[in-house]
């Protein structure tokens, strides 16, 4: 090999793996999830389930969709205790059915308009809509 092919195949070399570097970081980036909370209902006090009450039901933004490059629809759904700790929970994914763009109600208000309705046997969100997501309390409580 003439010493410019040795030079020219080191230089393409050195972006091909620049280029994989930049994009396994890009990607890590977008996939970092998403802990901005839209909203919270707490447990009311009449209804218990156990020594661990209260819990609380969150309403968490979506992640990036890496994909696609756009935020997905599925926003996460989360029971548990301590409203502001969200991690090592089982995350629901829901897609809200959002008004049309005429509509003067922005998503985020939209939200805060849902309802959670506690009960002993789980709790049931419930979607400006009408729409609902019942979760069992087995799956926020334990057996």
């Amino acid at each position: 090999m003439k010493p410019n092919t040795k030079a020219v195949l080191l230089l393409v070399s050195s972006w091909i793996v620049a280029a994989i570097v930049g994009g396994v970081l890009i990607n890590w980036l977008f996939m970092q999830p998403s802990t901005r909370v839209i909203s919270v209902w707490v447990q009311p006090s009449t209804v218990q389930y156990g020594e661990n009450s209260p819990y609380s039901l969150s309403v968490v933004s979506p992640s990036v969709d890496h994909l696609s490059w756009t935020t997905g629809a599925a926003f996460k759904i989360v029971v548990g205790r301590e409203a502001e700790k969200l991690s090592h929970r089982d995350w629901v994914f829901f897609s809200f059915h959002f008004p049309s763009a005429r509509d003067s109600l922005n998503p985020s208000d939209y939200i805060h308009s849902s309802k959670v309705e506690w009960a002993t046997d789980g709790v049931t969100f419930v979607e400006a809509n009408g729409t609902r997501l019942f979760i069992p309390k087995e799956l926020f409580v334990g057996k």
